[in-house]
C-alpha cells in the first residue's frame, strides 16, 4: 500500500506452509493507490517447471539466489531457502558471495564432493541470480 512493486519477495504461506514469491504491483486512481494487485508463485512447482523445460543432464542444476542470499528456485527443491553460504563449503560460501556482489559471470566452487563450475546472471526484474551449475569434469 506504500505504491511500490513487489517482485519476487519470499514467504512461507501460512494457509498451505508452501515457500512462495510474491509479485504484487499498486492499484492507483488519481495518483492515490486505493489497493493492489498480486500473485503467489509457488516454488517447488515453478522449480519442477523449469527443471522439467531444461531437461539437463545428471551432473548439472539450477539455482536462483534472493538478493539475501536465500535460494529461491532450485533443482533439488528441498535447498528451497537454504543459504548457500551456510552448506559447510567454504568455496561455496566464496562463489555464493562473488555471485551476490556481481550481476554476472561464472565461478568454480566445491559440493557434494565435486568440484563445480557455474554461470551466472542478474534478472533486471527481481534482481535474483539465475544460475547454471555443472561438474567441472569433462562429460561424456
Amino acid at each position: 500500500m506504500a505504491g511500490m512493486k513487489i517482485t519476487g519477495a519470499l514467504v512461507v504461506s501460512k494457509s498451505t506452509g508452501q515457500r512462495s514469491a510474491i509479485i504484487a504491483v499498486p492499484i492507483k486512481k488519481n495518483g492515490k493507490v486505493v489497493g493492489a494487485i498480486g500473485a503467489s508463485l509457488f516454488l517447488d512447482r515453478l522449480s519442477d517447471q523449469v527443471g522439467s523445460a531444461l531437461d539437463l543432464r545428471p551432473d548439472a542444476a539450477f539455482f536462483a539466489m534472493a538478493p539475501n542470499g536465500l535460494t529461491t528456485l532450485h533443482s533439488k527443491t528441498d535447498r528451497h531457502f537454504l543459504d548457500p553460504r551456510e552448506l559447510g563449503s567454504e568455496t561455496l560460501k566464496n562463489a555464493a558471495n562473488e555471485m551476490l556482489s556481481r550481476a554476472s559471470g561464472d565461478v568454480t566452487y566445491e559440493f557434494d564432493n565435486t568440484t563445480k563450475h557455474a554461470i551466472y546472471r542478474t534478472s533486471p526484474v527481481t534482481q535474483w541470480k539465475f544460475v547454471m551449475a555443472f561438474s567441472a569434469a569433462p562429460h561424456k
